[in-house]
């Protein structure tokens, strides 16, 4: 599966094990994530360390998460590094105060648990 959870100091970390992000990948990478959230989970850390390209699918999933978050939880990425996907998060816009971005999900997670 492309797609693994580990839950750490009460933050669900979905790691993604995909190297793009698109349409075919994006409906399975939702349901885990969401999966997650059915669990009573209300802090995600999304990694996105091994994944090379996100297309719009793949934004639209993630933007799906962060609308069906909790309203008292928080949702962010981590391991946003391959140069196609940082261009599409400044392209978009969407790293400047849509989703956090933390440079791994270690330090996602310990944002998210101070919280």
């Amino acid at each position: 599966m492309g797609y693994r959870r580990a839950d750490r100091d009460g933050v669900a970390v979905v790691e993604v094990h995909v190297e793009r992000l698109d349409a075919s990948e994006a409906p399975a990478f939702k349901r885990a994530a969401l999966e997650a959230m059915d669990a009573g989970m209300t802090r995600l850390v999304v990694d996105l360390a091994r994944v090379d390209f996100v297309d719009s699918s793949g934004l639209s999933a993630l933007l799906s998460l962060r609308k069906n978050i909790d309203p008292a939880g928080s949702l962010a990425l981590a391991g946003v590094h391959a140069p196609k996907v940082v261009q599409l998060f400044r392209v978009t816009r969407l790293d400047q105060g849509v989703f956090p971005i933390y440079p791994d999900a270690e330090q996602a997670v310990a944002e998210l648990a101070r919280a």
